[in-house]
């Protein structure tokens, strides 16, 4: 980790963030913004989006962009000079999904939680409304005595760093157990948010496994668009500070023109996003900060999705923002994620996955991936002998069509894990179309 005078938290200690590079010059600034710029949006290749979904996901619903970086003083936290730059052009992007994208820089902890509670829960709202949030800052971790466990805490410009009075630390902070009760209290069916803070993963502390909801048709989409979802995305786990600048406001934008559709349907869907920011922010850091996604466990809340178009256009940067120098992006910030999808009991490859292997091997080509991972998954309607079989199968296949369409061999890392990671966990003997696929990573 890249630490100057922050040092990373322990369990059970308060924790401290965001870790500020040491002597960063003004030249070696922001590379997730050069490469927001520099790389055009993928091309959807999708199908024809009925007019009803692109209503729904167009211009319906309201965003909050929070960003605190002038800490005062006393309390200890170092400047994040970042965020002012990357506020600006997060809203740009979003305004073509939501009526409304709110921007508030450097609250204090008091109209941090008024704003936050009045944007969740006190402003009108009809059951339709999708609210999306999005908090940049210092954030840190406390024990509770009584859980026995640590709490995660997003700051104002008034919040005492936690090593100096813990006590204080928390009383002036609002705690991410009191978001995730706001969220969950709130009228609108659909509400997602983006953490980009030290530690902010905590709120996965009594979380499962992502909701995979792989976007299969438009009927699918309009069935799950029905039910509620309350959905997050955090740049780290529990444990881990977020280096300054972080990459995640422009990753975000980078995803949102469509290099977060890796089902190519032309639809963006929450579990998407998170997969595709947290391959791109572990390359970027070099693993130093992994993000965490996923729906809240509590019962029907965890049952939709939310739903992005991919923008058609790339959004500029603020014409205040000096542009940064041109530069060629680093291979291992090129990683690229795809899905393929099986038939029950099968290890044949259907039309639609040898176009996507086809197309990962063409982007492969074109970063110059030093290494693939082909990883192959199954569900759990079969023995766990019978299931690792069959999920070495189906990686033999997708590897062999990849050498097939021009991949070397020696640059395929293959993996067979059967019903052992799913991505929607399910009872055993339970059939589920997306446990069964094979995830493509180019390195």
């Amino acid at each position: 980790m890249r630490v100057d005078q922050v040092p990373i938290a322990r369990a059970g200690a308060p924790g401290r963030c965001r870790a500020p590079e040491v002597r960063r010059s003004a030249r070696r600034h922001v590379l997730g913004l050069a490469a927001c710029l520099l790389v055009a949006p993928r091309p959807v290749r999708a199908q024809a989006i009925p007019v009803d979904l692109v209503r729904s996901l167009s211009g319906r619903g309201h965003a909050l962009l929070i960003g605190v970086s002038q800490y005062q003083p006393q309390t200890g936290w170092s400047q994040l000079r970042s965020i002012p730059r990357s506020i600006p052009a997060l809203q740009a992007a979003l305004r073509p999904h939501f009526a409304t994208v709110t921007a508030l820089l450097d609250p204090t902890a008091a109209q941090l939680r008024a704003t936050v509670t009045s944007f969740l829960g006190d402003r009108p709202q009809t059951p339709e409304d999708r609210l999306f949030l999005y908090y940049a800052g210092h954030g840190f971790t406390n024990l509770d005595q009584n859980q026995q466990r640590d709490l995660g805490y997003l700051t104002g410009i008034d919040t005492v760093q936690p090593n100096r009075d813990p006590g204080r630390a928390v009383r002036t902070a609002m705690s991410m157990s009191l978001f995730d009760t706001l969220a969950q209290e709130s009228p609108a069916r659909h509400v997602m948010a983006v953490f980009d803070s030290c530690f902010s993963g905590s709120i996965f502390q009594t979380r499962g496994q992502p909701n995979a909801r792989a976007t299969l048709n438009v009927d699918m989409v309009r069935q799950v668009m029905t039910r509620p979802v309350r959905f997050y995305i955090a740049a780290g786990d529990q444990n881990q500070t977020v280096p300054e600048p972080s990459p995640m406001a422009d990753l975000l934008i980078e995803a949102l023109q469509g290099e977060a559709d890796l089902s190519r349907d032309g639809i963006i869907s929450a579990y998407e996003l998170g997969l595709y920011l947290k391959d791109r922010v572990a390359a970027l850091t070099r693993q130093l900060a992994v993000p965490q996604f996923g729906p809240t466990l509590s019962g029907p809340l965890s049952r939709g999705d939310f739903y992005f178009l991919p923008a058609a256009l790339p959004v500029p940067a603020p014409s205040w923002v000096e542009p940064p120098p041109v530069r060629k992006i680093p291979e291992f910030a090129q990683a690229r994620t795809y899905l393929i999808f099986f038939d029950w009991n099968s290890a044949e490859l259907t039309n639609r996955a040898r176009e996507m292997l086809q197309e990962a091997a063409t982007n492969a080509q074109r970063v110059n991936a030093t290494a693939i991972e082909v990883a192959a998954h199954t569900d759990r309607s079969g023995t766990e002998e019978d299931n690792l079989r069959l999920s070495r199968r189906m990686a033999d296949n997708a590897a062999a069509e990849l050498v097939r369409v021009g991949i070397p061999r020696n640059l395929l890392r293959v993996q067979a894990y059967g019903e052992s990671r799913p991505l929607v966990p399910t009872a055993d003997g339970v059939r589920e179309p997306q446990n069964r696929r094979v995830e493509i990573i180019l390195r």
